[in-house]
């Protein structure tokens, strides 16, 4: 586990956040995909803005940011399929997606 200064200092690594940045438009590709249930239009709307907001921007630093402070566990050897997780873990959190939507 990693303290808040490990954690702080990781935001400042490129490669970490590169990392990030494929973890986050891999999931959001995958979100953008998903067929929209009728019943949950707010939930649905929510993630895929955010989405196509993370396909056409940068949201490396907000998602790296995110990660580290859901998941302490998280470092410079974490596998991409860690990172991935909290990606998508996290993605609902940063769509501002209420738990009652979900």
């Amino acid at each position: 586990m990693g303290t808040f200064l490990e954690q702080a200092l990781l935001l400042e690594q490129d490669d970490f956040i590169k990392r990030i940045k494929i973890a986050t438009k891999k999931t959001a590709t995958s979100i953008v995909g998903e067929v929209i249930d009728p019943n949950k239009l707010d939930l649905a709307e929510k993630r895929h803005k955010l989405g196509y907001q993370i396909l056409n921007g940068d949201m490396s630093k907000i998602f790296a940011e995110a990660i580290v402070s859901a998941n302490t566990s998280i470092n410079e050897n974490s596998t991409d399929s860690d990172l991935e997780f909290m990606a998508s873990t996290v993605f609902n959190d940063i769509a501002g997606v209420k738990i009652t939507e979900q």
